[in-house]
């Protein structure tokens, strides 16, 4: 990977993790990368998480919109073989240190999902979650 599609990728990955919804960081971060032909999908090298594996352990709903409605892949999986649904609902990141802020703990599914309407984005995108399993298994 060259040095222009690694830093516009740990750009994007960087505004996805910082503390707070940094949303407003997000359109021309997503737009330098799709002007570059680079994916929003290229992982960080420490876990293989994508910019949506952060935002969603960090219940930062707006940056998932962006992301969502970017088309960032809500199928891919890091090292673990975890995606960023399962880091919506899992991650429990007031166990770092130092913690995350009281709007970044783990929400229940139904309250993820129904945050800024993110149901019908999702709900909107299920084929492709399913697309790889019939593909693995077809």
């Amino acid at each position: 990977m060259d040095y222009t599609t690694r830093n516009l990728a740990k750009t994007l990955i960087d505004v996805a993790r910082q503390p707070g919804d940094r949303h407003e960081l997000l359109p021309k971060v997503i737009q330098q990368l799709i002007d570059n032909d680079v994916s929003l999908d290229v992982p960080d090298l420490l876990l293989g998480r994508t910019a949506l594996h952060h935002a969603s352990s960090k219940f930062h709903v707006r940056v998932v919109r962006a992301l969502l409605e970017a088309k960032a892949g809500l199928n891919v999986a890091d090292k673990r073989g975890q995606t960023a649904l399962h880091h919506a609902v899992a991650f429990d990141c007031t166990t770092l240190r130092p913690p995350c802020s009281p709007l970044e703990v783990p929400q229940p599914v139904e309250t993820w999902l129904r945050a800024q309407n993110l149901l019908e984005l999702v709900k909107g995108r299920l084929g492709e979650l399913f697309a790889d399993q019939n593909a693995l298994h077809g």
